[in-house]
Formats: C-alpha cells, sequence, structure tokens
C-alpha cells in the first residue's frame, strides 16, 4: 500500500476515533457510527462486483437480515424497561398490529449477544445457500443481477407483509440511545478489522481466483496447481491450432527448439 494512503487512511481513523474529544453532538456521533456501518456494506459490495466482477443488487438484503436481528433485540430490551403509551413490555408496533405479548420465537432475542451471532450467522447461511444453488448453475451476468434484485423485492414484500413482527414501512424506532463514545470505537474497529482482512484476502491466492472470475482467464483454472502436467495444461495452445515447424537454434541461445508461446504463462516459485 502507498505511503500517502497509509497517512491519509490513519488520518481519517484518527478524525473519527477522536471526535468525542472535540465533539459533543450526540446526533452526528451516530452519523459516524451509521457511516462506519455502511462502510462495510461497502467493502462487501466491492469484494463481489469489483474484484469478483458480479453484480449484486440483493447485498442489502444479508446486511438488512443482520440489522434487523440486532434491532430487534435492542427494541425488546428497552421495551421491557420503558413501557410503551399502552403499557405494553414489548415493542409497540406489536402492540398496534394486535399483538398482545412478545412471541415465544422472538423470545431468544432477549439476549443481545445472541442476537449479534444470529446477525452474523444466518445471512452466512442464506448467503452461502443462494451462492451454492445459483453458482453450481453457472447463473452469471445479467441473469445473477436480476435474480438478486428479485431477492431484495422479496424481502421487501415480507417485512410489509408481516408488520407486526418486523414494523413494516416504519421499520424499527426508538430503541434507545446506544450512540456512546465506546459505541463508535468499537465499530470503528470492527472497520479497520475488516479493512485489513479484505485487503489481506484480495492480495492472497484466493484474491487472484476472486480477480480471474472477473477478468475470464485461465488462471481460475490452473489455481492451486502443484503438477507440472496439471500446470502445462493451461500453458499448452489447444490441439486445434496449426503446428509450425521447429526451427534451429544457434547454440547457447537457452532456448528449446520445440519451445512454443503459452497462452497465459505464469511464473511459478
Amino acid at each position: 500500500m502507498p505511503l500517502w494512503a497509509l497517512v491519509g487512511g490513519a488520518a481519517v481513523i484518527a478524525v473519527i476515533g477522536t471526535y468525542p474529544y472535540y465533539g459533543s453532538n450526540a446526533y452526528v456521533l451516530s452519523l459516524l457510527g451509521k457511516f462506519l456501518c455502511f462502510a462495510i456494506f461497502a467493502l462487501s459490495i466491492d469484494l463481489i462486483w469489483g474484484f469478483t466482477g458480479i453484480l449484486s443488487l440483493g447485498q442489502a438484503v444479508y446486511f438488512g437480515i443482520g440489522a434487523y436481528f440486532v434491532a430487534l433485540s435492542l427494541k425488546i430490551n428497552y421495551a421491557m424497561t420503558h413501557p410503551t403509551r399502552y403499557g405494553g413490555n414489548f415493542p409497540d408496533f406489536m402492540e398496534w398490529n394486535g399483538l398482545t405479548e412478545l412471541p415465544g420465537f422472538m423470545t431468544p432475542l432477549i439476549s443481545t449477544p445472541f442476537a449479534v451471532l444470529c446477525a452474523l450467522v444466518v445471512p452466512t447461511l442464506l448467503a452461502l445457500l443462494f451462492g451454492v444453488i445459483t453458482f453450481k448453475r453457472h447463473i452469471y451476468g445479467v441473469y445473477c443481477a436480476v435474480i438478486t434484485l428479485a431477492e431484495s423485492l422479496i424481502l421487501q414484500d415480507f417485512i410489509i407483509e408481516y408488520q407486526a413482527y418486523t414494523g413494516g414501512f416504519n421499520g424499527i424506532t426508538d430503541y434507545s440511545n446506544y450512540a456512546t463514545p465506546a459505541f463508535l470505537w468499537v465499530i470503528l474497529a470492527v472497520v479497520v478489522v475488516f479493512f485489513v482482512a479484505a485487503r489481506a484476502l484480495t492480495h492472497s491466492r484466493v484474491g487472484t481466483v476472486l480477480k480471474s472470475i472477473r477478468d475470464k482467464t485461465c488462471a481460475r483454472n490452473s489455481w492451486a496447481t502443484t503438477s507440472p502436467t496439471t500446470a502445462s495444461s493451461c500453458s499448452a495452445p489447444p490441439r486445434s491450432w496449426p503446428r509450425r515447424p521447429a526451427r534451429s537454434m544457434p547454440p547457447g541461445s537457452g532456448s528449446s527448439p520445440s519451445s512454443t508461446p503459452g497462452l497465459c504463462s505464469r511464473s511459478r516459485a
């Protein structure tokens, strides 16, 4: 990474991380936390679209599912200690829609650590399932984009249809004020960790495969090759190519008379 990028990144982190010491606006503090959350979302878009070349219009589905788990947990805990205007100890939007108590399947979300775990595991499993179904059937390009768009519309309709459990159009609001300096520092640390991990991934052999999927080179097929015979299948020209007669090379030239330019020759350590 260039020196100017390191210095600029460190300066941005310092400005955001020290805001509680030179700023006292709680609204700005909450905005900084929101922007940092969207920065993590932008990293995922950069990985799947920028490096891999797969246009996903439903990336917000998994981001939103994780956010809903945590927001529901915070809302439930806040309602338990701050009764609503109707006197209930469960989220107000559930009362508006005729529920008289917290649904049993939402009871585990009272534990915020469990909700955070669900926010990490459930979207990951759904994305894995979608990826297996889609890419095993070789669905790429515009077809993949259309399917992911439909995926986001399905989630939107689900949230609106079951508004008694999700809040509908209004979403989940009034779950106390968690915009504290500690909250900002935790999100900032998570963003830095994810950025470093994403950069390490893109500069690894796996990152080379991701970029080769985007560029459609034969490096995708020869990744992790350890056999010289298998590697030569990538560098050798197709059998249908016309073969030129071998030319005699002057002594000491260091080249084999039968050498033929490869399709994507690469150096091996």
